[in-house]
């Protein structure tokens, strides 16, 4: 199969990840499930082939040095996120399909709190999960909402970026990381120089782009961000450890004057084979304030349990409506 075939086929079977190992058949990811798409493996100038497609050629120079590189690609009527990298057995591609526009965020199944977060004029909004739940379709739900609603700058930092936000009502600025700036805390930087009204920070992953992101979020913007974290007590956790002891007192204070509510989702496999949202939610009433600055983030579980009149929802309360659905078992 030529490379536009394989692509072709993984949009026909609908494939959300497609992994291409040299010497290996082509598989896909369809919901959830890893399947050969083809007996035949991929290697010498095939496997070329689709270096040369999905890498630009410094990108090409950058791989052949053994460097892991992440890119992005628009082939069968589709964009695809690229991540190219070396092991044992020789070169490899894993790619993962970007829908051409992403889904209405009311369509999610999220409580209405979230989507009342979409008229915020400032603070942070967190994302979080594991690896492929979800997390930047989330996010891009609630950015194309406000961009068809609003009058507003929006930007986004990304490594790579995924959905393409054409402006409509707002005016949208799109930044890659590696092609249009060195890294996510530059970009940040930068971005507060640039008039934006709302920030999308594709991944918080180290304390500078933190710090900056409480900055933005202190000083007048909405900043929405993910993070690689299975709950709201862990997203908690996990930014203040990642500043020295000394500061963790005044993090923590930021953090509760500016966090404005934490989706911690996954996506499980329903009745039908396909991927459903299992969401845990967390808004910031001033009792979860309180517990942030007080340093007890491990009693939110209590209040994720209790507080359903206040917009949140618990994973379990989640997975029980699902059930209540008839959507999963």
């Amino acid at each position: 199969m030529t490379p536009d075939e394989i692509f072709r086929r993984a949009v026909d079977l609908h494939v959300s990840d497609l992994h291409i190992v040299e010497g290996e058949p082509p598989i896909g990811r369809i919901h959830g499930a890893l399947v050969e798409l083809d007996a035949q493996p991929i290697s010498g100038a095939p496997f070329t082939a689709f270096m040369h497609i999905l890498l630009a050629e410094d990108l090409q120079d950058s791989f052949a040095r053994g460097g892991d590189i992440d890119t992005s690609y628009a082939g069968a009527g589709h964009r695809w996120r690229v991540h190219a990298y070396t092991q044992r057995a020789g070169r490899a591609f894993s790619i993962r399909r970007i829908p051409s526009c992403p889904p209405p965020l009311e369509s999610l199944g999220l409580p209405e709190s979230v989507v009342q977060w979409s008229y915020l004029r400032t603070g942070l909004v967190l994302i979080t999960g594991p690896t492929g739940s979800g997390k930047t379709t989330t996010a891009a739900s609630m950015l194309d909402l406000i961009n068809t609603r609003d009058s507003k700058h929006i930007v986004t930092i990304e490594d790579p970026i995924e959905f393409v936000l054409g402006s409509r009502r707002s005016l949208v600025s799109q930044r890659e990381v590696g092609t249009h700036v060195a890294s996510f805390s530059d970009a940040l930087r930068s971005s507060l120089r640039e008039d934006p009204d709302i920030i999308f920070v594709g991944e918080m992953r180290d304390l500078e782009t933190v710090r900056l992101a409480l900055q933005a979020a202190e000083t007048g913007h909405l900043v929405i961000s993910t993070l690689h974290t299975p709950s709201a007590t862990k997203t908690v956790a996990r930014i203040v450890d990642l500043f020295p002891a000394e500061q963790q007192p005044q993090v923590r204070a930021a953090l509760a004057d500016t966090i404005e509510g934490i989706i911690a989702q996954d996506l499980v496999i329903n009745r039908l084979g396909e991927r459903s949202l299992v969401a845990e939610v967390l808004v910031a009433t001033s009792a979860v304030r309180s517990l942030i600055r007080e340093g007890k983030a491990h009693h939110l579980e209590h209040v994720l349990d209790t507080s359903a009149s206040s917009g949140m929802r618990s994973r379990a309360a989640s997975v029980r409506l699902l059930r209540e659905q008839g959507i999963v078992e």
